[in-house]
């Protein structure tokens, strides 16, 4: 392998991303992997932004192969407070996701305003989807104001809205996609 010269972070990063590859079998943890599933797809509303295997929505990340990527301990915090910065991601540094999932705010000149979350960005314009999965282009010369949030759009799922039964429950489920439909529908 040549030589490089990647930060601490990137190196990490590389690893991580290497470790994605290989799948791993579901760990046992405490929890219905059909509640979590009933869940996800029902009153949890999960499915409204994110995808599973080709089905739901585009604005939060595609967890097809969540199980294989997150510990269950990552997945529990996550969904308990999805604004708290649990691990590097691999796209910035002291982001836990890539920027697809980062809630941004744009102001148009002429007033009009519209958050979703990041798609793409670079020095010149910028791409947010909003929570309708509509595409916005703006080119930031044509901006009144541009406000990264630093935050998901995801609201926390406290007690009052999962129990902690359910909450493994969600839990098993996540950890049970590991981006192979035929692993899926062994369990």
């Amino acid at each position: 392998m040549p030589a490089n010269d990647l930060t601490d972070l990137e190196a990490w990063e590389v690893v991580a991303f290497l470790r994605s590859l290989t799948r791993t079998a579901a760990k046992q943890i405490s929890g219905d992997h059909k509640a979590g599933e009933a869940i996800f797809r029902g009153d949890g509303n999960c499915w409204l932004c994110h995808m599973v295997n080709g089905k739901g929505g585009r604005v939060g990340p595609d967890l097809s192969s969540i199980g294989s990527r997150r510990s269950p301990e990552f997945l529990a915090d996550k969904i308990r407070n999805p604004d708290k910065s649990l691990a590097p991601g691999q796209m910035e540094p002291g982001k836990e996701w890539p920027y697809d999932a980062e809630a941004v705010t744009v102001v148009t000149k002429d007033g009009k305003t519209v958050r979703g979350v990041l798609r793409n960005e670079d020095t010149f314009s910028i791409q947010i989807m909003d929570l309708q999965e509509d595409l916005h282009f703006y080119l930031k010369n044509e901006l009144r104001d541009v406000t990264h949030e630093g935050k998901s759009l995801m609201p926390p799922y406290d007690e009052g809205m999962l129990t902690t039964q359910q909450l493994r429950d969600l839990v098993a489920y996540l950890d049970g996609l590991r981006g192979s439909r035929t692993e899926e529908k062994k369990q």
